[in-house]
């Protein structure tokens, strides 16, 4: 099967600004990376987990292009960001309540395992075992992207560092891409 799954994180996210501008949404980006690929024309399917919170998601009509055939609805609170920025924009802090989201590692794995065909990209977030995953697809030879969060992307990066050389693509903005030079700098110094 020639289809997108994307691992990561589908959750309700809360935004503020210090002017009261914000407010509740869809977010995390395994929702919406799969959602630009199906967009752009590609079968698209995010793995992930979210509770009966969002159940409804699926049926979504704006959301209508996603295959919803890897996600698994589980009992309980879906992922959850309150996610802060300043008045121009900038991120300050992210808070997270990971719910079912727990679980994300165990079904990626599972993912991988009954579909070694797909393509992949990882969207290396917390609470996923970014090493877990990137060794099962390298190890099942399958072709995949990733990408990080600047909030966790030091230590994720660290974490993706022996598995970077096999992803296909790797999508970082300019200061991931510092972060990444630096871990594959210290890397090839070894």
């Amino acid at each position: 099967m020639d289809r997108l799954a994307v691992i990561g994180n589908i959750s309700r996210d809360h935004t503020r600004y210090p002017d009261r501008r914000g407010g509740d949404l869809l977010g995390g980006a395994a929702l919406h990376v799969a959602l630009a690929a199906a967009r752009a024309g590609a079968t698209a399917a995010p793995v992930a987990v979210i509770g009966d919170d969002l159940a409804h998601i699926p049926v979504h009509g704006r959301l209508a292009d996603v295959d919803w055939s890897a996600l698994r609805i589980a009992t309980g609170a879906s992922a959850a960001f309150t996610i802060d920025y300043d008045l121009d924009g900038h991120l300050v802090a992210v808070a997270a309540d990971y719910g079912v989201s727990e679980d994300l590692t165990g079904h990626a794995l599972a993912h991988i395992a009954r579909h070694p065909r797909d393509r992949y990209h990882v969207c290396c977030r917390r609470p996923l075992d970014v090493p877990a995953v990137l060794q099962a697809l390298t190890r099942c030879g399958a072709r995949f992207s990733i990408d990080f969060f600047l909030p966790s992307a030091t230590h994720l990066i660290q974490a993706a560092a022996p598995w970077l050389a096999h992803a296909v693509l790797v999508f970082a903005n300019a200061a991931e891409y510092r972060l990444l030079e630096h871990v594959v700098e210290n890397t090839l110094a070894r």
